[in-house]
């Protein structure tokens, strides 16, 4: 189950209010303890098709938008509609999935994903006690390399510690540090020198939590009183990860 070349782990403290996510490439898992396997793949169907389905409705608007002059034909319109519903649908979903993903966090550890998203379990810990030695500004290394101010690596807690440390044993791996304030900061690795970036923006990023659940109850609503019989999807787009692999 951990058999995978890539991973991404997501370290979330007991107290909920800050979460890690270091995303490594050919993690070291002598240095990752799994005490609770999860094969969830959710998270990564609804993010790769939600790509596709976003193409597509992009797709379908550009030609409504370039007819040459002539009126836009009614099957056009259509499969727009639908193809906007689906990629709607679709964020929900991506929704959800990050939602459930986010609440195994309750438990203190990571969680560990695949390259794409799936979880394989989580309340991992981190075993490495490596020194994390010298840590630089990201933004300040990446124009004066070495030369760059240092970041007092002391002042983090020890959770904060741990993936500071992961990264300093894995040179590939990327760790996110994200508080409950939508305060991001990375840390990687790079020409063997750990980094630091702080300050990081995130795009899309819904402050107003309450607010943000009105809205989606608006739309719940407004699909109910729209939509007949439930089906899986509207336009021609494969609707799981099987139906796409089987084109």
């Amino acid at each position: 189950m951990v058999s995978y070349g890539t991973a991404t782990l997501h370290w979330a403290p007991a107290s909920r209010d800050r979460r890690r996510i270091p995303y490594v490439a050919d993690p070291i898992y002598d240095l990752l303890d799994i005490p609770y396997h999860f094969p969830y793949q959710r998270l990564s169907g609804a993010a790769i098709l939600g790509i596709l389905d976003t193409a597509y409705q992009r797709d379908l608007r550009r030609q409504t938008l370039n007819t040459g002059g002539t009126t836009v034909s009614r099957r056009l319109i259509l499969d727009l509609q639908s193809a906007e519903t689906d990629a709607e649908d679709r964020d929900k979903e991506l929704a959800g999935a990050v939602r459930l993903v986010t609440s195994l966090a309750s438990v203190d550890g990571l969680v560990l994903l695949t390259p794409l998203l799936g979880v394989i379990g989580f309340g991992v810990k981190i075993k490495s006690d490596r020194n994390i030695g010298t840590v630089y500004d990201g933004t300040d290394f990446a124009r004066r390399r070495t030369a760059a101010k240092t970041v007092d690596a002391s002042r983090f807690g020890m959770r904060h510690a741990s993936v500071l440390r992961y990264c300093r044993a894995d040179g590939q791996a990327v760790g996110v540090v994200v508080s409950q304030d939508g305060q991001v900061r990375l840390i990687m690795s790079e020409q063997r020198s750990l980094t630091l970036w702080d300050n990081i923006q995130l795009l899309f990023y819904e402050h107003d939590a309450r607010r943000f659940a009105r809205t989606m109850q608006g739309q719940r609503e407004r699909l109910k009183r729209v939509r007949g019989t439930a089906t899986l999807g509207y336009g021609p787009m494969p609707k799981t990860l099987e139906a796409l692999l089987r084109l």
